[in-house]
């Protein structure tokens, strides 16, 4: 990437927007006051050039990233109101960020968390599962008399569809100086500024596919919890020859406590929610993952019945827990997990426990897995991606966007911020394990397995 090229990609801070007196004419007030310093997310756009080289940087402001869950686009292309998406330059003086001129002090010592190469900050607008980590810079408004600093200039920008093009709107270019830059873990920041960038590029139509309050009642009806105990039954799916044991086991995961999930779509108030979730012998992954279902999600099986041997409509969701930065659980990943070990203790000394076969009898574990919104302070925890799940006759179980199923939208508990496994239960009951693998079954051999079962009961 030229020198030209990479201040293009330079943004800004906007400044305070001008409110109107209520009941008054369009007549604009003065900017409040500016705070004596901002903090700003910030990471590289892309991986054009070499990391002393790279002078320009993608920017958000924390409280816009917050207010990116509440904007809601303004016509079919309309972005009024979008929170900004800031680019900040070094000063034009630096022909790298290593050593020093007139605008800045330490200027080396000051950007060691990027120059030491232990991150790229790469943030991709395309893509559900972000890796890495952010950078905090904190900026003031006066050169500092004493300790690092960097001049720096800051733009707003657009994003356009092709991700090499990133311009200044010039008409907000603010220069303030760096004093401090912090690595940033935090998941769901993350997150937001892959949100933030997909709203300033796409159109309405695909904003509308990341947008979690846009479905609609009757996308999701709510499950009849007053079906009769017949219905129940007869559209188990059940293949089992005893089927009167096989239903009784069924109706006891009905009893199975669940409080706190809830079905497709919902808002979930509560900060942690629980799955049920277990691996394949056959599984092969660079990283960990686990097939997975809603408790509540999983009871649905027994009243769901497709229409045809194609029917997947209200088929319960299977989903993929991943933990992309782990490849194993002996070791922690800085920001990203702390004692795994101390989570997954039965499945590292017995992997076997927990691997579902479909056909046979369902002698194995279910993992109880709690996620949280939240990282705790002290307690063990590792970050978790969580996506719809696809079957592949020649590659298993995998995630729709690993898949290349399609262009995957971000699924709706990941956009409710849920992010840390925080605890994991081991579940024996036999039942649970019964209904799991009916569960794998219907994935693999589509709703016909439920009908052949039910044409061999007539």
């Amino acid at each position: 990437m030229s020198k030209k090229h990479a201040r293009a990609l330079s943004a800004t801070d906007a400044q305070p927007i001008n409110k109107k007196a209520k009941g008054a004419e369009e007549k604009e007030m003065k900017p409040e006051p500016a705070s004596d310093f901002i903090k700003l997310y910030a990471w590289v756009f892309e991986e054009c050039v070499e990391l002393e080289f790279q002078t320009s940087f993608g920017a958000a402001r924390p409280a816009d990233l917050e207010k990116l869950k509440t904007w809601k686009p303004n016509g079919r292309d309309g972005k009024k109101g979008i929170p900004d998406l800031l680019a900040v330059e070094f000063d034009t003086r630096h022909d790298s960020l290593s050593s020093d001129h007139d605008g800045s002090r330490d200027i080396a010592k000051l950007l060691d968390p990027y120059l030491s190469g232990k991150h790229g900050y790469v943030v991709d607008s395309t893509g559900n599962k972000p890796r890495d980590a952010l950078m905090e810079f904190t900026l003031v408004n006066r050169k500092p008399a004493k300790g690092a600093f960097a001049s720096v200039s800051i733009d707003r920008v657009s994003y356009s569809l092709n991700p090499e093009w990133h311009e200044s709107d010039g008409r907000h270019r603010l220069h303030k100086w760096v004093t401090a830059v912090r690595i940033e873990y935090e998941l769901k920041a993350l997150r937001m500024v892959r949100r933030l960038l997909n709203a300033h590029r796409l159109s309405l139509d695909d904003r509308n596919s990341i947008d979690g309050n846009n479905s609609s009642d009757d996308e999701h009806p709510d499950d009849n919890e007053n079906s009769d105990e017949d219905e129940h039954s007869n559209d188990s799916g059940c293949s089992d020859d005893d089927q009167s044991s096989d239903e009784d086991d069924v109706k006891a995961v009905a009893n199975t406590n669940v409080t706190g999930n809830t079905g497709a779509e919902d808002t979930i108030e509560s900060d942690s929610i629980r799955l049920y979730a277990w691996t394949y012998e056959d599984g092969y992954s660079d990283t960990v993952r686990f097939s997975a279902i809603l408790p509540n999600d999983l009871n649905k099986l027994m009243v769901w019945k497709p229409k045809n041997k194609d029917d997947v409509e209200d088929r319960p969701e299977l989903l993929e827990l991943e933990l992309g930065d782990h490849k194993w659980f002996e070791d922690d990943v800085e920001g990203r997990s702390r004692d795994i070990v101390k989570l997954f203790p039965s499945l590292i000394e017995n992997e076997a426990e927990f691997w579902l076969h479909v056909d046979g009898e369902p002698n194995f574990a279910v993992l109880d897995v709690t996620v949280s919104k939240n990282q705790p302070e002290a307690s063990p925890f590792v970050a978790v991606d969580i996506s719809s799940a696809f079957y592949s006759p020649s590659d298993g179980f995998m995630s729709k966007e690993d898949s290349g199923a399609g262009n995957e939208e971000e699924h709706y508990l990941q956009k409710q911020d849920f992010c840390y496994v925080t605890a994991v239960e081991i579940n024996r009951d036999v039942a649970t394990a019964k209904m799991a693998q009916r569960l794998v079954k219907v994935y693999k051999e589509e709703a016909g397995s439920l009908l052949e079962s039910k044409k061999r009961r007539a």
